[in-house]
């Protein structure tokens, strides 16, 4: 086994052994996936609210000049769109279980243990993520801010689509309400 190999199969071990890094994981999906959690539903409520107001915002702009604040704002919701597309990536697959589990099946089968296959099975498990519809919807809600691909604009209406992952907390807020 490569030098490589060796220490990202040590990676994946220190990884699966961190409580720190399990953790932050096992938060993130609780916010993000688990429909039963009370952060969940906060999160959901605060992403609908965000939505709708940077869509206001772009309803706005056609009018109105861009004000510092709209300016402001549209970074600050950009930046959170990223990062929950960034968090959904991360906690879709766990590279790190992949990993192992290859490592420890070629050392059950007596075969040697090869990085490049494994790569491989741990980028198309995101790129299953990348390419799922509602990833595409929050790609294509985020892209048209960033000031070259400015012409994509219409793309923006794509973050209205975002309330569709948010709708099932949306019910649970209101009749707890």
């Amino acid at each position: 086994m490569t030098y490589l190999a060796k220490g990202a199969v040590r990676l994946a071990y220190a990884m699966a052994d961190s409580k720190q890094y399990n953790k932050i994981k096992n938060g993130l999906r609780k916010i993000l996936e688990f429909e039963h959690s009370r952060a969940k539903l906060y999160f959901d409520v605060f992403m609908v609210l965000l939505v709708l107001a940077s869509v206001y915002l772009l309803i706005r702009e056609v009018k109105h000049p861009t004000t510092a604040f709209g300016l402001w704002f549209e970074s600050i919701a950009v930046t959170i769109f990223i990062m929950e597309y960034l968090g959904r990536m991360w906690i879709h697959s766990d590279l790190h279980r992949l990993m192992i589990d290859e490592y420890e099946s070629s050392q059950m089968q007596g075969m040697p243990f090869r990085l490049g296959p494994v790569l491989k099975k741990m980028v198309r498990a995101k790129l299953r993520y990348v390419f799922s519809p509602l990833a595409i919807i929050d790609l294509l809600a985020i892209l048209p801010t960033y000031r070259p691909l400015r012409i994509l604009r219409i793309f923006l209406l794509f973050r209205l689509f975002k309330l569709f992952r948010y709708a099932k907390s949306i019910n649970a807020f209101v009749n707890v309400l």
